[in-house]
């Protein structure tokens, strides 16, 4: 029994376990606890006595005395009892200071055996992976697995804070043991510190921002992550390296070994980086802090946001500051009104009109409402200024605003008296109130200091734009701590930083948050708990009753306040929040660590530059430091500048400002040593001040880099403005020896820059010695030395005599007011009519140039004094030179004529400004300023462009313009507004050559239209939509240099204004190098990218030059698809050393070889060179011949010529080509039985001076050797000998001894007189050795030397008789079979038989050696064989004995197998004739014509020459006069000089050819004949001759060097010939006569010197194109066209183009036309095929070249548009085997339904366009671009925009239809009345009517000669259709209705196919076609085309 008062009594529930036993009751507590006997109404009662009930926590106390004093016991209860145990104390865990007794019992059992409490412990459940394994080096505990696997105990145990066994809690556990204290890492190897990242890594887990790791370095330490660094990969010597590799040896790298954890995964280094703290780069600042983040906006950012907009009305006036394009300067305030508003709201815009627009800008323009301050109205209230106030003002009598001071208000406050800046306290203006504004600038910083935003800054600024802040989730600021903060895990996986009271999470959300000690509630209870403690509320929880409260925190609504202000709330209150949980936080026993990276609040360190840095700058290369600056500047920037810096603290921006000076100080290389940062500038802002070491350039690679303008905000200059040239000009102040070039290089620099750096530059050079005085005349000590503006007025220096290029910048310096230009002014008014043009206009060039750099306000009031001055020299054309009289600005009579055409129209019709046209662009300022530009004549002049004679693309000029255009759209201004549409023109450039271009200039004054004088223009541009079309004349064409007026209109079109590009536009013009222009714009730093050198192409450029003075019939029929020229494929070059590509075997190539040229300066046409030779090998070969015919006479048969006849030349008789090694005479005789026979012949008829020579060859007969000496004339003229004969001679000669025999003698035959029959004479001289030694043979030259046999006149009378000596007429047969046919006897009277051809080799032909005559005597000569490579000179027909080749004698013209053979050489045989004569029937009218056009050519030379004489004559008088401009006698006198001159000048009698009678007086003034003249139709005669149309003269002509024309009397040179027909066909073509019939008959002529003059470049066509521009062409044999043609064919080798005169023509023409296709040609003659009238004897798809045919409609880029109708599709055609078939692959794409029945030709005219109106208005047309009238004149002329043959009349075919029409009304007219010749009965004047009926007629036919010339050519006979699907168009004349438009792959124009009536699914085709709207790719995009293969026949 015990004491009441000491007992306990135990509540069973819920301190007792199941049985009712309470779980403390053992043998230390049974003593003090009640019985448990009691019933429970007793143990009510003994309350009462003193029995207390036993309280949570003494129920604790117990047990944990239990567990203390009997642990074996406790551990050793049921797993139910403990169980039952656990309910009990998690109920007791609410209460958090029973919490905290509970967690010091030792209740969790551990899987070793032993017992643990839960107080300061890392313990965790048993593994729930069996894969995740606790870091080496962690020590742990693990709970028993039986244990926690009771629900109630393992609820307990997660209460006290066991952990489940997962990897957050394992990372967690990492970072807590290395944030302790008491953590040592030098415990742990490196392998145990790699583990701890590697698992933090492994496990996906995001660690806190402020995590710092402890990590293993190369230096076998350990440091903490936020100070180490990690390596990263780079180029071995680059900048990072170098640097990494000194930074390695004072910082700590983490060990090598980490990278090798994960050696495969690349993100590995990256997350260490990211989330453990290690850095790739070197630390910028310490210690390290990050920039806040953006906050919301704030309250003052929503009333800014929330103030009133200024709206303008129309009508209002404003003041504007406009923005110039291309004007860099700041502009002036304006005044101007809106004249309309576009828009609502914020978007809304105005137009503004200005009405005095300055620049040549629009008087209309944008603008927005920030660009404009508004004007108040009249009578509207003002504002009161108070005096001094700075206002912007109107200044009176302009339209700008000027800053200005308030001196008064007047008159009652209606105006102000101010005080403008700039002008003198005595010149005060007054202005009305109204206009005084009071606008301040907005002070905001150049945009070009601003550095380019980071990619953390842009996202910044982005995430400000877009609107509400989104991340609802805190971003940690270090770990967070679940037991005080939220944790809600986000999206992106950051834990919730807010504190446990978070509105932005639920509290389910909250609850599931895993890692709390105890349950959120709990931790929210306690936590609300904490907070009324502070606030003084002490209510406390009950132990025993655990409170759960709500989370109840109010809210702020969104519907209350704006979002913003909700969310600025929140973030308050979060931050708050955040500061309270630190609090928290630091008051635990054990305080948290705090990083030096975690920032407490929003208080955060100071940071400074950190120690890497400086010691970088120390010790590495300082560009080195500044490359890894700017490479890494998205990451340092943070910290230096940018958006973000705007909501960071004072501390932050403190030490922001701190890191950028630091940085600035750092001392860095430089071009003039070591400087500190700030004081360098930029390399390459102004490369002439780079050269050399002048200026303080900071040392770094890649200058021109961008991003290098992040130096700017360590006061290092990044742009060339007066902050550079002051720094650079200060720099070279400090050398001892500066360079005077560079220092005034900087003065003009700085005078440049001075308006807008008045202020600064005026501070600078009055208080800086930066003045280089370098004269001696100064008194100075030393040569140059350094002075500033006020020492130099104080001394008297005047600067800008030393320094005139910047003369206007010291004068400015040294003014007071800064005014340079007042005395130039005040020399210009004094300008009166005697002073001299040229010092006007000298004058006006140095008031504009001092006016260049002045603002234009400001200009402006400085020429006031002139404007009412007459000073301005205006000419009205009286005076040749000189000026007429004086007018003022204010006189608005006068303009300015600034181009040279312009001036020549208008002089004498405008009143014009005389100064020289060459002097306007240097005036471009004062014209500016004096607001005279717009006078100027370019700017307001409009012009019609005519062009007359022949027009033609140039292909060759297009494609080197096209091939130039990268060129010259580099050129053009960005800022461009059309730049895309004129690139795209300049792209597809095209070059059109008229014969003529004139242009009439039209001035609109006032609605009075004045017309200026018509001028020979030289270029005419025009544009299309996707066109740029040139119009030049032949001489621009032509021209080695372009005219400046073709660079001015392409400069115009393009928009190039700049100067230095201009001359870089003409650099591209006049340059053919694409090379040479590319290297000229590199040196204006300019770079074209994607260019290709071709330098085999470029070898001949064809631009300009010898090639394109030729026009080509080709150019416009090659393949232009795209609209780029490609003709490589129908033109080939041919080098000197190549016949081109060998298609065919190479020996047998029938093509002529390319001939050797030069060019003949006075004609400026290619002659072909002489081949050297004198032919002596002829006259040797005749001489050989007739000693064969003696041998043969006198020897007979012994004589054997294939074996004695040992001369290369026996060939040229028929026999085999003689080959031997060694040098042999013509004959040698070795044969025994010839050698006895010869004997005795050379003993009867030969002589020598050798005794005993007859004995000697009697003994013992030798071999003997003939060598022949032969000539034309006597015995005593000269011949030829050759070396090897003088040696024969020498070798062989005879032996003095009669006893001495010698077996070789050699035999000088000489053949004298060899072309007479009368007179020829043979000698035979044995030994002639001895003619050496006796004088008698002499030398005249060396190797082939002429030799001379003198007369022995020494002697008896009877040596000198003559000798005998044998003799044989020409006559004489040769040996029969080998002779017969050698010989041709001509004389009647010595032999008629008729010469019979012998066979000829395979590679000979036969010439006929022509011999001498009398006049009278027949022809006589020797037809001989020859190879055809090496046949010697010949001509193709003079007194001298001559070589021929004449066709009719030297072809067998009955074999055809011969004529076959030959004609493969016709060719070489043309080429390589000395000589062509071409023979055309005389007559006394060829005679006539003939001697007409030789009277055209020489007339045409000698005026060229008189008027280059009266030009050096006109420049030698302008020298020597002086232009007095008081009077004109001068002029009047010179002029009467030059007349005189000229008067005597006449053509001298050695300008003009004996032979050809003088110009008649009737054409002695013009170029040639009237066109009416009689002559002409002679000239037509003579070229209408057959011969002009023969097919086989084109490659006689062509091929040959030389070629002459005989007729009749007149023997003249082929070129004589051409030059005179081209001045004629010129002439004709700028006629406006019809001279058609005239140009057509000489057509085959000029076809023929246009192909000569390409041979002659090398240059030549393909087969098919030959055959095209040779269609007049006529042959006996059709065939012949094809055969004709080979040699001159660029593919004339191909095997199929072999000669063939037995095969049927179909198989010929059909085997030609296969070749073609498989060239790729075959488009090419679906162009120019179809159905025709003729006979349809050849497939349809087979050109006919024998009729003349107009140009193809595919070529209609010579009208001014082009087709693509199959767009960029490829053809596909082949051919099908053995059969006249055609496949091609196109499109179906619609059928003809109506047609036309009258058709394109005159005299259906009326009826044709009559029915083309009724079926455009009658038809329903498919929807196009056009309106149905202008289809009614387009379609007819296919779309052209202008004729191929230009006429009279502008480029525009719209009028010229409108009087077309007209004529065909007044025709149709004209045709009435004549049937009906009376109205009302009464008789009309018939012949007046008639004539007035005519003359109309004629005048609408004049006006429409462009549409009637645009209607005729292609379009010729063609009728108009409508398709089925409601198209309209032209078609060829055989077209039916049912007959298939077709657009055919890679076809530029549809077809017309007609189906075939004989062959199932075949078409035949009728020809090309025009389809409006079809013709650019349109018809494939139609629905129901059919796409298929078309088989043609």
């Amino acid at each position: 029994m015990v004491k009441a008062s000491s007992l306990k009594h135990v509540p069973l529930d819920p301190f007792a376990d199941g049985e009712g036993i309470p779980f403390t009751l053992c043998p230390l507590t049974a003593t003090s606890y009640l019985s448990l006997k009691y019933p429970a109404w007793a143990i009510e009662a003994t309350s009462s006595i003193g029995v207390s009930q036993l309280s949570p926590r003494e129920f604790l106390a117990d047990l944990n005395s239990t567990i203390v004093q009997d642990p074996t016991t406790f551990r050793t209860r049921s797993a139910t009892w403990h169980s039952q145990l656990a309910v009990t104390l998690i109920k007791l865990t609410t209460d958090p200071e029973l919490m905290s007794i509970i967690q010091d019992m030792y209740l969790i059992p551990l899987h070793d055996g032993t017992w643990t409490s839960a107080s300061r412990q890392s313990i965790f459940f048993s593994k729930s992976e069996t894969s995740l394994e606790i870091p080496s080096g962690i020590e742990v505990l693990i709970v028993d697995s039986t244990a926690e696997s009771d629900t109630n105990r393992r609820e307990l145990f997660k209460t006290l804070g066991v952990k489940t066994w997962e990897a957050p809690e394992i990372c967690r556990l990492v970072l807590k043991v290395h944030e302790s204290s008491s953590f040592d890492p030098k415990t742990l190897t490196v392998v145990q510190l790699i583990s701890h990242a590697a698992f933090l890594y492994k496990s996906s887990w995001q660690p806190p921002k402020t995590v710092d790791l402890w990590f293993a370095t190369m230096q076998e330490e350990c440091c903490l992550g936020r100070k180490l660094y990690i390596p990263v990969s780079v180029e071995t010597h680059s900048p990072a390296a170098r640097i990494f590799t000194q930074l390695q040896k004072q910082f700590a790298v983490i060990h090598k070994d980490y990278l090798k954890a994960f050696p495969s995964d690349t993100d590995w280094p990256i997350w260490l980086v990211s989330n453990l703290g290690l850095s790739k780069v070197p630390r910028l600042i310490t210690p390290h802090i990050d920039p806040k983040p953006q906050p919301t906006q704030t309250l003052e950012i929503l009333r800014e946001a929330e103030k009133p907009r200024i709206f303008y009305a129309k009508g209002d006036e404003v003041a504007v500051k406009r923005k110039i394009p291309g004007v860099a300067d700041e502009q002036d305030w304006i005044l101007c009104e809106v004249v309309r508003v576009i828009g609502t709201g914020k978007t809304v815009r105005y137009d503004i009109h200005d009405p005095c627009s300055e620049y040549g800008l629009d008087s209309q323009f944008k603008s927005s409402a920030k660009q404009m301050v508004p004007i108040p109205a009249k009578g509207s209230p003002l504002v009161d200024y108070e005096v001094g106030k700075r206002v912007l003002a109107l200044y009176p009598d302009t339209t700008t605003f000027y800053r200005a001071e308030v001196k008064a208000i007047l008159d009652d406050g209606a105006k102000v008296q101010l005080l403008f800046e700039d002008e003198a306290a005595s010149a005060q203006k007054t202005v009305e109130r109204r206009f005084v504004l009071d606008h301040e600038e907005p002070q905001t910083p150049p945009q070009s200091m601003m550095p380019p935003i980071s990619r953390t800054q842009a996202q910044l600024q982005q995430q400000g734009k877009d609107g509400p802040w989104l991340p609802k989730v805190s971003e940690p600021s270090g770990p967070v701590d679940v037991e005080k903060q939220c944790g809600v895990i986000s999206p992106n996986g950051v834990p919730c930083a807010r504190s446990l009271t978070c509105k932005g999470h639920s509290r389910g959300a909250k609850r599931a948050v895993p890692g709390r000690s105890v349950p959120y509630d709990m931790l929210l209870s306690a936590h609300e708990k904490k907070n009324q403690a502070k606030q003084g509320n002490d209510n406390i929880i009950s132990p025993a009753m655990p409170s759960f409260s709500s989370d109840s925190s109010p809210i702020v609504s969104s519907r209350e306040q704006p979002p913003n202000f909700q969310r600025l709330q929140e973030d308050k209150l979060e931050g708050e929040r955040r500061v309270e949980t630190a609090g928290d936080a630091n008051s635990k026993d054990t305080p948290a660590k705090i990083t030096p990276s975690a920032p407490v609040g929003d208080t955060e360190k100071p940071f400074a530059l950190s120690e890497e840095f400086t010691f970088m700058f120390r010790e590495c290369h300082t560009s080195d430091v500044l490359q890894l600056l700017r490479e890494n500047w998205h990451h340092y920037s943070q910290w230096i500048n940018g958006a973000h810096m705007k909501w960071q603290n004072t501390d932050f921006l403190e030490s922001s400002t701190q890191l950028r000076n630091s940085l600035a100080a750092s001392l860095v290389q430089s071009t003039k040593g070591s400087l500190p940062l700030q004081e360098t500038v930029m390399p390459m802002i102004d490369p002439q001040l780079d050269e050399g070491r002048l200026i303080p350039a900071v040392d770094i690679k890649d200058p021109q880099h961008p991003e290098w303008t992040l130096l700017s905000y360590f006061g290092v200059i990044i742009k060339g403005d007066i902050h550079y040239y002051l720094r650079c000009l200060i720099a070279i102040s400090e050398d001892y020896c500066p360079d005077v070039d560079s220092v005034t290089y900087i003065y003009e620099q700085i005078q440049a820059k001075y308006n807008e750096n008045e202020k600064l530059i005026r501070a600078a050079f009055y208080e800086r010695d930066i003045i280089l005085v370098h004269s001696e005349s100064r008194g100075l000590t030393k040569p140059a030395s350094w002075t500033n503006i006020k020492e130099c007025i104080s001394r008297g220096f005047t600067i800008e005599f030393e320094y005139p290029s910047s003369s206007y910048l010291f004068r400015c310096l040294t003014s007071p007011r800064g005014d340079p230009i007042a005395p130039i002014v005040a020399i210009a008014t004094l300008i009166t009519s005697s002073t001299k043009l040229e010092d006007i206009s000298r004058l006006f060039r140095d008031v504009s140039t001092a006016l260049k750099d002045v603002n234009t306000s400001k200009a402006a009031r400085l020429l006031r004094p002139l404007q009412d001055k007459s000073i301005f020299p205006i000419t009205n054309g009286l005076t040749k030179r000189g000026y007429d009289k004086l007018l003022d600005v204010h006189n608005t009579s006068w303009y300015i004529a600034d181009r040279p055409l312009i001036r020549e129209s208008f002089l004498g019709r405008l009143p014009l400004l005389a100064l020289p046209i060459e002097d306007l662009s240097a005036l471009e300022d004062l014209f500016r300023i004096l607001r005279l530009d717009n006078r100027i004549l370019s700017k307001l002049a409009t012009s019609r462009t005519q062009k007359r004679g022949r027009t033609t693309t140039d292909w060759a000029y297009t494609s080197s313009l096209r091939k130039k255009s990268p060129f010259i759209k580099a050129l053009i201004p960005q800022s461009h507004p059309n730049r895309m549409t004129i690139v795209r023109q300049i792209e597809e450039v095209r070059v059109s050559v008229a014969t003529d271009i004139s242009q009439t200039f039209m001035l609109n004054i006032a609605g009075t239209e004045i017309l200026g004088g018509d001028v020979r223009g030289h270029v005419s541009i025009s544009y299309t939509e996707n066109f740029l079309n040139l119009l030049m004349t032949e001489e621009c064409v032509v021209a080695k240099c372009p005219p400046y007026e073709l660079a001015t209109l392409i400069a115009d079109a393009c928009g190039i204004k700049d100067p230095k590009n201009f001359s870089l536009l003409y650099t591209v013009l006049s340059n053919s190098s694409l090379e040479s222009i590319n290297a000229s714009f590199k040196e204006q730093g300019i770079y074209i990218k994607g260019l290709v050198f071709d330098k085999l192409k470029d070898r001949y450029r064809a631009q300009r030059g010898d090639l394109m003075r030729i026009p080509s019939p080709f150019w416009g029929r090659l393949s232009r698809k795209g609209g780029s020229f490609r003709g490589s494929a129908e033109a080939l070059w041919f080098g000197s050393s190549q016949t081109g590509r060998n298609i065919y075997d190479p020996d047998g190539d029938r093509r002529l070889p390319m001939m050797r040229l030069s060019e003949d300066t006075q004609s400026r046409r290619f002659v072909y060179e002489d081949e050297k030779t004198d032919g002596w090998d002829h006259i040797q070969y005749l001489g050989e011949h007739m000693i064969s015919k003696v041998l043969h006479t006198y020897l007979g048969l012994a004589y054997d010529p294939e074996r004695d006849w040992t001369s290369r030349l026996r060939s040229r008789s028929g026999l085999k080509l003689f080959e031997d090694s060694t040098s042999c005479a013509a004959f040698t005789m070795r044969d025994l039985e010839i050698r006895k026979q010869m004997t005795a012949f050379v003993i009867e008829y030969g002589q020598s001076e050798t005794h005993n020579w007859k004995e000697n060859l009697r003994a013992n007969p030798p071999v003997y050797h003939l060598d022949l000496a032969v000539s034309a004339g006597s015995k005593m003229s000269s011949f030829v000998i050759t070396t090897s004969q003088v040696e024969r001679m020498q070798q062989f000669r005879m032996p003095d001894n009669a006893n001495d025999s010698n077996s070789d003698v050699v035999i000088l035959v000489r053949v004298s007189d060899v072309y007479s029959e009368d007179l020829l004479s043979i000698d035979l001289f044995v030994d002639p050795w001895r003619l050496f030694n006796s004088n008698n043979l002499t030398f005249e030259g060396t190797w082939i030397a002429k030799g001379i046999i003198q007369e022995n006149t020494s002697g008896s009378a009877k040596k000198r008789l003559k000798l005998n000596a044998p003799s044989v007429s020409w006559a004489t047969p040769a040996i029969s079979g080998i002779h017969e046919n050698a010989l041709t006897a001509a004389r009647g009277r010595r032999s008629k038989e008729t010469f019979t051809h012998r066979a000829l080799d395979s590679e000979n032909i036969r010439l006929l050696y022509l011999l001498p005559g009398e006049t009278g005597d027949q022809l006589q000569g020797v037809i001989i064989h020859v190879p055809y490579k090496s046949p010697g000179a010949y001509r193709a027909l003079s007194e001298k004995p001559i070589m021929l080749w004449v066709d009719a004698i030297c072809i067998n013209q009955k074999d055809n197998t011969e004529k076959a053979q030959q004609i493969r050489l016709l060719p070489k045989i043309f080429q390589n004739a000395a000589s062509t004569y071409a023979f055309l029937e005389g007559g006394k009218t060829s005679d006539n014509a003939i001697r007409m056009l030789m009277q055209v050519r020489f007339k045409a030379a000698c005026d060229e020459k008189s008027k280059l004489e009266r030009e050096r004559a006109d420049e030698e008088a302008d020298e020597n006069i002086g232009i007095d401009l008081a009077g004109e006698t001068d002029l009047r006198e010179s002029t009467k000089s030059r007349k005189r001159t000229s008067s005597n000048r006449r053509i001298g009698s050695e300008d003009w050819p004996e032979d050809l009678p003088r110009v008649p007086a009737s054409w002695k003034h013009r170029s040639i004949p009237d066109l009416d003249a009689g002559i002409w139709s002679s000239v037509e005669a003579l070229f209408r001759l057959p011969w002009f149309r023969r097919v086989w003269i084109i490659q006689e002509i062509v091929g040959a060097p030389h070629v002459k024309i005989v007729c009749g009397k007149w023997i003249i040179d082929w070129n004589d010939l051409h030059l005179a027909m081209e001045i004629i066909d010129r002439e004709v073509q700028m006629s406006d006569n019809d001279s058609s019939h005239l140009k057509s008959s000489w057509g085959p002529f000029l076809a023929l010197a246009a192909q000569r003059e390409w041979e002659a470049r090398h240059y030549r066509w393909t087969l098919i194109m030959l055959l095209e521009n040779f269609r007049y062409a006529e042959s006996t044999l059709s065939r012949d066209r094809l055969f004709a043609l080979l040699g001159l064919a660029s593919d004339g080798n191909e095997a199929e183009f072999e000669p063939d005169y037995d095969s049927p023509l179909e198989d010929i023409v059909l085997k030609f036309t296969r070749v073609f296709v498989r060239q790729g040609r075959g488009m090419q003659m679906l162009y120019r095929a179809g159905l025709n009238h003729q006979s349809d004897r050849f497939p349809s798809w087979i050109p006919d070249w024998t009729v003349e045919r107009a140009s193809s409609l595919q070529d209609s880029s010579e009208g001014g548009v082009s087709f693509a109708a199959s767009g960029p599709q490829q053809c596909k055609i082949k051919c099908t085997d053995n059969t006249d078939e055609l496949l091609v692959d196109g499109y179906e794409v619609d059928e003809i339904e109506s047609i036309s029945k009258a058709s394109n030709v005159r005299k259906e005219w009326e009826k044709y366009f009559n029915e083309v109106d009724t079926m455009i208005d009658s038809a329903i047309l498919a929807p196009v671009r056009h309106l149905p009238e202008d289809l009614k004149w387009k379609v007819p002329i296919a779309g052209v925009l202008w004729p191929k043959v230009a006429v009279s009349g502008g480029l525009d075919l719209k009028s010229p239809y409108t009087a077309f029409r007209n004529y065909l009304y007044s025709k149709q007219k004209g045709k009435a009345k004549e049937n009906d010749n009376s109205v009302n009965g009464c008789p009309l004047p018939t012949e007046d009517a008639m004539f007035i009926e005519h003359m109309a007629a004629g005048s609408y036919e004049k006006q429409a000669a462009s549409y009637i010339a645009a209607l005729q050519d292609t379009l010729h006979g063609w009728r108009f259709v409508v398709t089925k699907n409601g198209y309209i168009g032209v078609v060829p004349n055989m077209t039916e209705v049912g007959d298939v438009i077709a657009i055919l792959k890679g076809g530029s124009v549809p077809f017309v196919l007609k189906r075939s009536e004989k062959r199932d699914g075949a078409f035949r085709l009728v020809g090309e076609c025009y389809v409006h709207c079809l013709m650019n790719g349109e018809g494939l995009s139609l629905a129901g085309i059919r796409e298929g293969e078309f088989l043609l026949h």
